[in-house]
C-alpha cells in the first residue's frame, strides 16, 4: 500500500507521517518512509545564478524575509510571462524531476510488500511550479503527474490554517508564502480520486488516528 502526505509548512505533516510510521512498526508492519522533494540537478546552475540575484540567503530559502519572498516570487513570474519560456521552464524543470521519480516508484516497486510512507514528492512539485508560474493545469505534466497519483491507496491532505502554521513553524517567509500554498495544494485536492481531507489544527493525536484507522481499513 502506498500512502502521500501533503500539506504546507507548519501543517505537522512530517511529524504525522513519522508518528503512524512509529505506530505501524509497533504493530508489526513492515514500513518505507520516502522523502523525494525536486532537487534541481541538470537545471541547479540557473536556479542558484536566479536565486542569488534575488535573495540574499540562496543557501537557505526558509530563512528569507516576507519581502524577500515577494521580491523572489515577482522575479519568476516575470520570466514566465512568455508562453514560450514559461514552456520551456516547465519541461526542463520536468524533465530534471522525472529522472528521480523513476528511482522513487523503482524504490516503490522493489518494496510493494511494506507500507509505503510519501512525504514531498510529485503533488509537492506540482504545487512549486505553479507557484512558478501560475496556473498550469493545462499542461501535458500536470495531467501527467496527476495520472501517477492514482497509483497511490490514498493521499492525505493535512489541513492547518496559515494563522496556526506559523504559530508552530518560525522559520517561514510569512503568511504570504502559506495562504498562496495552502489555496495550490486545495486546488490539486479536487483533482485526486483517493484523497482524504485531515484537519490537524487541533490535537494530532485526532488527526493521526484518522489517518491510521483508514490505513487500517
Amino acid at each position: 500500500m502506498i500512502y502521500y502526505f501533503m500539506g504546507i509548512d507548519g501543517s505537522g505533516k512530517s511529524s504525522i507521517l513519522d508518528e503512524i510510521d512509529r505506530r505501524l512498526r509497533d504493530k508489526n508492519y513492515e514500513t518505507l518512509k520516502i522523502w523525494a522533494r525536486y532537487s534541481p540537478f541538470l537545471v541547479k546552475i540557473f536556479v542558484n545564478i536566479f536565486r542569488k540575484r534575488t535573495i540574499n540567503r540562496s543557501a537557505d530559502y526558509h530563512s528569507i524575509s516576507p519581502e524577500e519572498y515577494t521580491a523572489w516570487q515577482s522575479n519568476k513570474r516575470k520570466i514566465s510571462r512568455s508562453p514560450v519560456m514559461k514552456q520551456i521552464l516547465l519541461r526542463s524543470f520536468f524533465l530534471d524531476y522525472y529522472f528521480q521519480i523513476i528511482r522513487v516508484f523503482h524504490r516503490i516497486r522493489k518494496n510493494r510488500d511494506k507500507i509505503i510512507l510519501l512525504d514531498r514528492f510529485v503533488i509537492d512539485f506540482l504545487a512549486d511550479q505553479t507557484v512558478n508560474f501560475g496556473d498550469i493545469t493545462d499542461t501535458r505534466m500536470y495531467r501527467t503527474i496527476i495520472s501517477m497519483c492514482e497509483r497511490f491507496d490514498g493521499i492525505f491532505l493535512i489541513s492547518v490554517t496559515p494563522g496556526t502554521a506559523l504559530e508552530r513553524k518560525n522559520d517561514i517567509p510569512g503568511h504570504e508564502y502559506l495562504y498562496e500554498r495552502d489555496l495550490i495544494y486545495r486546488k490539486i485536492f479536487k483533482e485526486l480520486k483517493k484523497g482524504y481531507l485531515i484537519d490537524n489544527n487541533g490535537d494530532p493525536e485526532i488527526a493521526i488516528n484518522e489517518i491510521l484507522n483508514i490505513i487500517m481499513a
